[in-house]
């Protein structure tokens, strides 16, 4: 009988032959990038993409188009949709124990409000947002972070135009106020604060390929223009010091040979360049206030309210607060008649609808220790920072990349909360959260090297023979 096998050194040249041939996937891929076209991004990377933008635009409380209560539900439903649609990859971790604790005093401190179910109501808002932001950091890597809050500012800067050229209300600056767009905010200080919080992610991260650096750049213009039309002082200073801080990270993480550098300047060192940009725009600002014709001596009558601020909360309000939510009239919640604001508007002898600065709208609501508790928000995210920076570990762009977006995202807050009260915006909320829950690095890519064949058998003969002699 004859026999039906196939020789084994015919059967192994053919597997060989099979397990080299590209798939047609795998060979498209290749197509691309010899000229220059990278893959088609993850579905994971372009639906979160896609919800960040929106969870951002809608975040921002868009009063042109609608209230908070709704926008803060269609942000919910964006999240909602996009965990669905990519849950086998989120990646669960601890949440930030910086916003459980900030969390946990706003809701201690319905014990104590004068108005505990108020309280409760806005402390429940912010804990809906935190839990949003922390959804966003387990799911989404930090270039995808990035990228979705530059498409968020990006319609945000479009749809403002289309509403002032719709004619739509509150769309346009009123008659006889400064800057040129109002944005869908119905504020040009709030369009001016929400595009620099874009920015500050848009210069974080550099694309690889030609088209998606030409995309980029339009999209960053676009943030810039905004910025530009809105004529705010604090966002002009802003945008200046993250553009040049930016600037400095980036050359600071350039590639370097080995040896060239001491570690530790490409490490923790870098926050010292920060403080020297920082300080130059504190300089700065006096220059730029005359120029635009502004009152820098009380900038636009906030400091004679913070002093009303401090002089109103005394006694056991000034060390943990009315209650958050309790105090200010805020557009998107606000409080009851509270005698604690009366007496603040009385002794400012202006009316405001909040503290116009982070520290001094918490203080009469959560009073120093809460204000305290939410600097840790901040700690923990350059902390965080920080750690992704440590010389011990390999250098790899990536971790220094979801580096910068961290310290540029504080930064942004930082600068923005000396006028505009960041730490309860929702907008600026979720930015806190966002960044102190962990942004994620994007994942190392293995490089695959071509050989030529018959290497592997030249590798391993040498390395046989190497292993004779040595033996």
């Amino acid at each position: 009988m004859q026999s039906t096998e196939v020789p084994a050194g015919r059967s192994a040249s053919a597997g060989r032959r099979r397990a080299e041939r590209p798939s047609p996937a795998r060979a498209l891929r290749a197509k691309w990038s010899s000229i220059g076209v990278p893959p088609v991004t993850s579905w994971s990377g372009a639906v979160w993409t896609v919800a960040i933008a929106l969870d951002f635009f809608w975040l921002s409380i868009p009063y042109v188009f609608t209230e908070f209560d709704e926008s803060r539900q269609l942000a919910c439903v964006a999240t909602v949709i996009a965990v669905l649609l990519t849950l086998p990859r989120m990646r669960v971790r601890r949440p930030s124990w910086a916003v459980v604790a900030m969390l946990a005093f706003a809701f201690s401190s319905a014990l104590w409000s004068g108005d505990p179910r108020l309280t409760v109501s806005f402390t429940t808002d912010y804990l809906v947002i935190a839990t949003i932001a922390t959804v966003i950091a387990w799911s989404a890597s930090a270039r995808t972070v990035a990228q979705g809050i530059t498409l968020g500012g990006v319609v945000i800067f479009t749809t403002s135009v289309y509403a002032f050229r719709a004619g739509l209300p509150l769309a346009d600056v009123p008659p006889g106020g400064q800057g040129y767009l109002a944005g869908v905010g119905a504020n040009r200080n709030i369009l001016s604060y929400t595009l620099v919080l874009a920015l500050c992610f848009a210069i974080s991260f550099m694309p690889r390929y030609w088209w998606a650096r030409l995309m980029w750049a339009l999209g960053l213009g676009s943030i810039l223009v905004g910025i530009f039309l809105a004529q705010s002082s604090t966002g002009y200073i802003a945008a200046l010091v993250l553009l040049c801080s930016a600037a400095t990270l980036a050359w600071l993480d350039r590639p370097r040979a080995a040896g060239t550098v001491r570690t530790a300047l490409r490490g923790r060192r870098a926050l010292l360049p920060l403080v020297a940009v920082v300080v130059a725009g504190a300089v700065a600002l006096e220059i730029l206030g005359r120029l635009l014709g502004r009152d820098t001596s009380t900038l636009s009558g906030r400091v004679p309210l913070w002093q009303a601020v401090w002089e109103s909360t005394t006694g056991l309000d000034r060390w943990v607060g009315a209650g958050w939510g309790a105090v200010w009239p805020h557009p998107w919640h606000p409080a009851s008649s509270s005698g604690l604001y009366t007496d603040i508007i009385d002794r400012a002898d202006i009316t405001l609808l909040h503290g116009h600065n982070s520290f001094f709208d918490l203080l009469p609501e959560v009073g120093l220790v809460g204000s305290a508790v939410f600097a840790l928000v901040y700690v923990q995210t350059v902390w965080s920072a920080l750690r992704l920076r440590d010389p011990r570990r390999r250098p790899y762009p990536g971790r220094a990349a979801a580096s910068r977006a961290m310290l540029l995202g504080v930064l942004a807050l930082v600068l923005l909360g000396l006028t505009e009260p960041m730490s309860t915006i929702p907008l600026g909320w979720f930015i806190a959260a966002l960044l102190a829950t962990g942004l994620r690095p994007p994942p190392v890519r293995p490089v695959t090297v071509k050989s030529a064949p018959g290497a592997d058998l030249t590798r391993a003969s040498r390395h046989r023979g190497g292993s004779r002699r040595a033996r």
